[in-house]
C-alpha cells in the first residue's frame, strides 16, 4: 500500500520522487516484486526510471 510520496528535485543526488510503501512482511514484499502485473511491464519501467532503491525502515509518528 502507498502511505506516501515525496517530491525532490531531481538534482544531483536528490531523487525526483520518492515513495513510502508499507507492507505487513516480507513474504508481501517479495509477492509484490514478483506480481506478474509489475514485472510484465519491468522494460518499460526499466527505461523510465532512473533507479530504485529499497530498503526497510520503520515509520514512526510525531509526538
Amino acid at each position: 500500500m502507498l502511505l506516501a510520496r515525496a517530491l525532490g528535485s531531481g538534482t544531483a543526488d536528490v531523487p525526483d520522487e520518492t515513495q513510502l510503501i508499507g507492507l505487513p512482511d516480507q513474504a508481501a514484499l517479495e509477492a509484490y516484486l514478483a506480481d506478474p502485473r509489475r514485472t510484465s511491464r519491468s522494460a518499460e519501467r526499466d527505461r523510465v526510471v532512473e533507479r530504485t532503491v529499497l530498503f526497510p525502515v520503520r515509520v514512526v509518528t510525531p509526538h
